[in-house]
């Protein structure tokens, strides 16, 4: 008897839409010894705030399982939720430690459904980013 070969499927995350930004200044509300201040940061990343998940600076994840299987994404993101999820900037303080903030007003979601199982199709998720009014 031959063992039936698993097929693996592919779903990708394209955050480009997000990643895009990296290098541009951003206003943000950063913590200058327990004073909130209103200033202007350079992005070198991006984060899901709530959870801290770090959005990968190439703007893609590659997923990959068995078909049939369901896609599980990497801790912080959760593929479950469609909603509006809070943006947070990775910045530079004076001493060029990464530092990260929240962007408030930004959201990032995805407009179609998430695949619930690996396909033997492709499957990609794009994340578009929300700027506030």
């Amino acid at each position: 008897m031959y063992e039936k070969e698993k097929q693996l499927g592919r779903v990708t995350i394209d955050f480009s839409k997000v990643t895009s930004n990296i290098g541009g200044d951003f206003y943000v509300y950063i913590d200058e010894e327990g004073v909130p201040k209103w200033t202007s940061v350079k992005a070198v990343g991006f984060v899901l705030y709530d959870t801290n998940y770090r959005i990968p600076d190439n703007g893609k994840l590659e997923l990959e399982g068995e078909v049939g299987t369901k896609v599980v994404g990497p801790s912080g993101l959760n593929l479950e939720v469609s909603g509006y999820l809070q943006l947070g900037i990775v910045y530079l303080d004076s001493k060029g430690v990464e530092q990260v903030a929240e962007m408030q007003g930004f959201r990032i979601s995805f407009n179609e459904e998430a695949p619930l199982t690996y396909t033997e199709e492709n499957q990609t998720i794009v994340y578009n980013m929300y700027y506030p009014n």
